[in-house]
């Protein structure tokens, strides 16, 4: 309830706390804010009275069989139909690609999830030269993964242009500097640990939006590099790759 004015927050899910696909400590966190959840519950139709919404019409739900997701499929209960008051409705249910601006005709094959099919090798969709890679192809993913399929996309598409075989080449990265592992006395070995990171107490973080999630220490900051930089690749065998 970080905005001012704002007396009660709820969430409406149709599953169980056990089918929530959000992280544990998100959970945890807005239970901590006084935020409730109404579990196995689905939103209807939206109520509105002159021009302003009032309220949101919901079924109860009871899980059924397990579905692509893996998870047990949400199914609805007859005659459980249910009116929640509200004056503010915020809709999230998914994202999905804005596909419109392609044409019927196109031919571009598209799964029935809304989303381009492509090879996952050359990120190539089923029309020669047009390659999709990222969210239009996966579904919503992180940013690292979308950044990553458009430097493949890249590549390939590079490959396309000069006529070369569209084929993936797999090596080993060498770092082009070779950095000495620093060197951990046994107590530091034995004694490394998850560092522990502060969050902003709870009754600190109502009312406004200041960042909960505070910096590590000092002294767990540099324990942490220190333990990073013993990486696979940067021993005596990369050394003498890069010399060579």
């Amino acid at each position: 309830m970080r905005l001012e004015g704002s007396q009660e927050v709820t969430i409406i899910y149709r599953r169980t706390i056990y089918e929530i696909t959000s992280l544990k400590e998100e959970i945890k966190e807005l239970l901590e804010e006084g935020i409730k959840i109404k579990f196995l519950t689905a939103p209807v139709r939206i109520l509105s009275e002159n021009g302003k919404i009032t309220g949101v019409e919901c079924i109860k739900m009871q899980l059924g069989e397990l579905d692509a997701s893996g998870r047990r499929r949400p199914v609805p209960v007859i005659d459980s139909e249910h009116i929640i008051k509200l004056d503010t409705l915020l809709v999230a249910i998914g994202d999905e690609p804005e596909l419109g601006f392609l044409e019927t005709e196109s031919g571009l094959e598209i799964s029935k999830w809304g989303t381009i099919v492509n090879n996952p090798e050359t990120l190539e969709t089923n029309l020669k030269g047009v390659f999709a890679g990222g969210d239009v192809v996966t579904g919503p993913l992180t940013v690292i993964e979308a950044m990553s399929a458009g430097k493949l996309a890249a590549e390939m598409i590079d490959k396309y242009i000069k006529n070369k075989p569209l084929a993936r080449e797999y090596s080993v990265t060498r770092p082009s500097i070779y950095v000495k592992p620093v060197e951990l006395s046994e107590e530091e070995m034995t004694g490394i640990t998850e560092p522990a990171i502060l969050n902003l107490p709870t009754s600190a973080r109502l009312d406004n939006f200041k960042e909960v999630a505070l910096n590590m220490v000092e002294s767990s900051a540099v324990m942490e590099a220190r333990r990073c930089l013993k990486c696979n690749l940067e021993t005596e065998e990369g050394k003498k790759a890069i010399s060579d």
